[in-house]
């Protein structure tokens, strides 16, 4: 099963958990004339003697649907449906982090989804949105079919230009002044689509198995012409790619066997090593599934910013993170659509500019701090989520390997 299924799935489950979590309670739309209907019988599910519409015992709807049609209506609601807390909760989240936290730590939590809820439904949103928005990244030194097609046309392109050139040359006669410079862009359109053919042979595994020398011969060469004539290829990790099939090419990965004094992990990361694909796609599927930890392993460092103060518990502390988190894969979701869309300077502002300033907000508004009490407390917390975030990668990839 790929990666984008298996995301698909969770993403679900995510909102099937979400839905149970965040219930709203029974009743609030039975009429008086549908709980008189049902005021008599008992409850198909813990046989409590009905009272109306609905078990005064359990919650059980008194009316037991068995229709295809319910079923899909069902399957629709826990998917789409947080009623209309979503609609309050997600718009706070984002522009008033502080009083939302604020308000559910008080009680006043009737109108906004649950914070435990909200981030298991935006976690599985985010992976789901990492899949879908991914098909660019590749494992290994060559491109994937969509890329190795874009190629393709980028040197048919390449070429009619060529063409195009000495069409417009042989046309002009042999006084004519502007031979030169026709002949000057000629020279660079060769040297253009010279340099597409070697990054083609070296990146497109069906040229570069016709002829392995002259592959890693174009090797050698192909990382000047990436950035100059094909622009679209100079994307993160395309140089890591590179650097891989060059020591590849150069021989027989390095033993690491004897290096840790930890002869299993050794095995584990030679394993991994030797299938790169299997340990990504492994790491991929712990990352969304063991996402939540980031809850836990931050919890001790945030109360150590506000130790010895009173009024502030942990359960204070859980659903500031709990909201933060949700907001903070909201934004990664927004930042890997702006990438899709190779709106990478976007990207970056997001990324860089919404966190601490959403941070400090939250901060301020949860905990009735000050602007420079705020301030400092934000500064320990970007610290701590890059702490937090580390450990969370290293606990994914032991658990992965």
């Amino acid at each position: 099963m790929s990666i984008q299924v298996e995301a698909a799935g969770e993403m679900l489950v995510g909102a099937a958990v979400a839905q149970e979590i965040a219930g709203s309670g029974v009743g609030g739309g039975a009429s008086d004339a549908e709980a008189s209907r049902h005021a008599h019988g008992a409850c198909a599910n813990c046989a409590a003697p009905l009272q109306g519409a609905f078990c005064h015992r359990c919650g059980q709807s008194a009316h037991v649907h068995r229709s295809l049609a319910h079923l899909v209506e069902e399957f629709l609601h826990g998917l789409l449906h947080f009623e209309t807390k979503a609609w309050r909760t997600v718009p706070m989240l984002l522009l008033k982090p502080g009083r939302l936290t604020r308000e559910f730590i008080d009680g006043r939590r009737v109108r906004y989804v649950s914070p435990l809820a909200l981030l298991l439904f935006l976690l599985f949103f985010m992976f789901l949105v990492f899949s879908l928005t991914s098909s660019n990244v590749t494992v290994g030194g060559q491109l994937n079919a969509a890329q190795l097609a874009k190629l393709d046309q980028t040197l048919e392109a390449s070429r009619a230009k060529l063409a195009s050139l000495e069409a417009q040359l042989a046309g002009l006669p042999t006084e004519d002044a502007s031979r030169r410079r026709v002949e000057s862009a000629i020279a660079e359109q060769r040297e253009e689509v010279a340099a597409i053919e070697q990054s083609q042979l070296f990146l497109d595994p069906r040229k570069a198995a016709r002829d392995p020398e002259a592959a890693r011969a174009a090797a050698k060469k192909v990382r000047a012409s990436l950035t100059r004539y094909v622009p679209w290829l100079a994307v993160p990790g395309v140089d890591g790619r590179i650097d891989r099939a060059l020591d590849k090419a150069r021989g027989p990965m390095l033993q690491i066997e004897g290096t840790s004094g930890m002869p299993a992990f050794e095995r584990k990361l030679t394993h991994a090593l030797e299938n790169k694909e299997l340990a990504l796609y492994k790491i991929k599927g712990a990352a969304a599934k063991f996402a939540f930890l980031l809850m836990p392993i931050s919890l001790p460092f945030l109360w150590l910013l506000f130790v010895g103060k009173r009024g502030i518990g942990m359960f204070d502390h859980a659903v500031f993170l709990l909201y933060s988190l949700s907001a903070m894969a909201l934004l990664l979701s927004a930042v890997a659509i702006c990438g899709y869309f190779e709106l990478g300077g976007l990207a970056v502002l997001l990324a860089t500019v919404v966190p601490p300033l959403h941070m400090f907000a939250q901060l301020r508004g949860t905990y009735a701090l000050g602007w420079a009490s705020a301030a400092w407390r934000t500064i320990a917390l970007l610290f701590i989520a890059g702490i937090a975030i580390l450990i969370y990668c290293v606990m994914i990839v032991l658990v992965s390997m």
